[in-house]
């Protein structure tokens, strides 16, 4: 009576009714969560503060934690992530890969040459470098936030030309099929 999953015309009614709704329902291009925005809110205001209130002693660490950190973050969306998420984290592994290999270069020839590995040395070497280190950051995310989206960007133009190819493809057939078909009418005449 119902099928094998117990659903049955009830149920095939009822997909047809949400499809159609969905399809005279116009879709918003840019709609966000209440949660979202908190969180896009927080980033900034603790980004703001990163670069720009904090004192070096304590900017300097957490900026290098998390600059050795977001390649990290960065490879785990693009290896689970999928769609425009692994394209933009492919875009902006670059970025952050650069800026990998400066910040552990910058901690290497601090450890190198400092002679004692104490609190205060580093804290010294935090004052020190604290206001070269920063606008280095704060250029490395935006570059990070640039490259991947205009990796995105690439992606979505490449995928529209594909889409408009297998349209034309649909309607018209592919280049072997007009070549048959030609072929065909003149071996008719």
């Amino acid at each position: 009576m119902g099928g094998v999953c117990g659903g049955g015309r009830r149920r095939m009614d009822f997909e047809i009714r949400t499809s159609a709704a969905r399809s005279i329902r116009p879709r918003a291009r840019f709609q966000f969560g209440l949660g979202t925005m908190f969180l896009i809110t927080a980033m900034v205001a603790v980004s703001c503060s990163l670069f720009f209130q904090m004192p070096n002693v304590v900017a300097t660490p957490l900026l290098v934690l998390f600059m050795l950190v977001l390649p990290a973050v960065l490879t785990t969306v693009l290896v689970y992530g999928r769609g425009y998420q692994r394209a933009f984290c492919l875009g902006a592994l670059f970025p952050a890969g650069t800026m990998l290999v400066c910040t552990s270069f910058m901690l290497v020839v601090h450890s190198i040459s400092a002679y004692e590995h104490t609190i205060a040395a580093w804290a010294d070497f935090a004052e020190k470098v604290g206001p070269y280190y920063r606008p280095y950051a704060g250029i490395a995310w935006v570059s990070c936030f640039v490259v991947g989206f205009l990796n995105v960007v690439v992606c979505w133009l490449v995928e529209r030309g594909a889409r408009k190819r297998d349209l034309r493809e649909a309607r018209y057939g592919t280049e072997t099929d007009r070549e048959v078909q030609v072929a065909g009418v003149s071996d008719a005449q």
